[in-house]
This record gives C-alpha cells, structure tokens and sequence, in this order.
C-alpha cells in the first residue's frame, strides 16, 4: 500500500471566530465522484439533506461553545441501503476563496466507518 500523510494545521483566526446559528445558517453542497449531498440548515439548528443515492439525513446542529468555530451534528439517515443508520460530527465552518466551507467528518456507528464531508455554502 502506498505512504500516507495526514496534515494538521492551526489558524487562530478562524478557530477563535465564534459561532452561531446566523452565521451556519444556510444551502451547502458536497459534489465528489463518489458522492453528491445537498444539506441545509436552518436558523435553529434543524439539518435536513438529501445524497444522489436516496440517503435522507435528518438531525440536529448544536454549538458547543458559542465562542469557537465549533459544530455538533447528530443526523438519522432514512429511505436507501443506510436507513438506520446514526451519524456525528464536530467540525467547523473554514474559508476559502472568500466562500465558506463546513468541514465535517461524520461517523456513521453501525457500519463504524468516517466520512469526509467538505460542503461549500451556495
């Protein structure tokens, strides 16, 4: 198998920018070969979104601590081969390119597998 490297970096100014529901609110898009995801979020937190498989993914976004750049997802997926299935995610908002993005790495529990979600607001 091939080396690999994973990457960590620290950016003090997106980390300690605080979060809120206004600033979370909105329509992102995950488009990959593999996977297409369209997921919004509402002014309270509510998470309803759809991938190109039939998944729907229905949950909750809470904010741990208003202060940093800091999201919990909890999402139920229904109606494709994962119904059932529970996920959670911390992750935060990033920018980039003067977008944001919500960088998530959701852990689906019964198949114990992570996936890296990158959705751009649009």
């Amino acid at each position: 198998h091939a080396d690999a490297a994973l990457s960590l970096f620290f950016n003090a100014d997106q980390t300690y920018d605080g979060a809120s529901y206004a600033a979370i609110e909105g329509l992102y898009y995950l488009d990959t070969t593999d996977l297409q995801i369209t997921l919004s979020i509402d002014a309270y937190g509510y998470v309803e979104g759809y991938d190109d498989a039939g998944c729907g993914y229905f949950g909750g976004l809470s904010i741990p601590d208003f202060s940093d750049n800091i999201y919990a997802l909890t999402l139920d997926v229904e109606g494709c081969a994962m119904a059932g299935e529970f996920g959670f995610a911390i992750g935060s908002v990033k920018y980039s390119g003067g977008w944001p993005y919500l960088v998530l790495p959701v852990w689906f529990e019964g198949q114990d597998r992570v996936e890296p979600w990158i959705l751009q607001r649009v």
